[in-house]
């Protein structure tokens, strides 16, 4: 928990600045990552996990997808990932509610790290984030500063390289803490996901399950 609150502290002034930088640059940015787009693949659905179980802590299911764009009748919940030549996603557009409006999910793939801004369909930004490696080149760290507050979450993976757990600290917009949170995984057999369980550290009686595959 130390660990985590040091280096959260660190990279506070630079979130802070990233923010300030890209607030204004929906433009800009979209213009910079779609001149590197080789490749876009279409889904009914949130189908990519962009970082470990991604969508499934959002307790959200796999979608499916769509082999012709041109069958697409509705951007409603639709999910474009692009691809740059490395076969990183850089962008992915959600469809909402507003036929033809999209949310923006922007990806920099950086040395040892990767930086996501996402946009809402106004083109403000949301959030900025910051991912960092460890040595096995798995996610070790994270950092968040959005709208509304910021948060830190620090990857437990045990001898195999396996996720066990995630440890999460969150801030409200006047940098006051929260109770931490805790997302544990447990796994089939087969090594795939069973089920996700959110906890907290300052409440021993909470205990839920935010991920169950059926």
């Amino acid at each position: 928990m130390k660990d985590i609150a040091l280096a959260f502290e660190g990279q506070k002034e630079e979130l802070k600045k990233e923010y300030d930088k890209y607030k204004n640059g929906f433009d800009i940015i979209k213009e910079e990552l779609e001149k590197r787009i080789v490749n876009t693949e279409y889904y009914k659905g949130v189908f990519y996990e962009i970082f470990p179980f991604s969508y499934q802590r959002a307790g959200l299911k796999q979608g499916k997808p769509i082999e012709n764009k041109n069958h697409i009748k509705s951007s409603n919940d639709l999910y474009a990932y692009s691809f740059d030549k490395k076969n990183n996603i850089i962008e992915v557009k959600h469809g909402i509610s507003i036929e033809g409006e999209f949310y923006y999910q922007f990806l920099f793939h950086e040395n040892d790290r990767v930086k996501s801004m996402n946009f809402d369909n106004r083109k403000t930004l949301q959030n900025v984030s910051l991912y960092f490696f460890n040595s096995n080149n798995k996610i070790a760290k994270s950092y968040l500063k959005g709208r509304r507050g910021s948060r830190g979450e620090e990857y437990h993976y045990n001898k195999g390289e396996i996720l066990e757990k995630i440890t999460i600290r969150q801030f409200d917009r006047n940098d006051n803490e929260a109770d931490t949170l805790f997302h544990s995984f447990e796994y089939n057999f087969d090594g795939s996901l069973k089920s996700i369980t959110k906890s907290a550290l300052n409440n021993n009686n909470y205990s839920e399950i935010i991920y169950l595959k059926k």
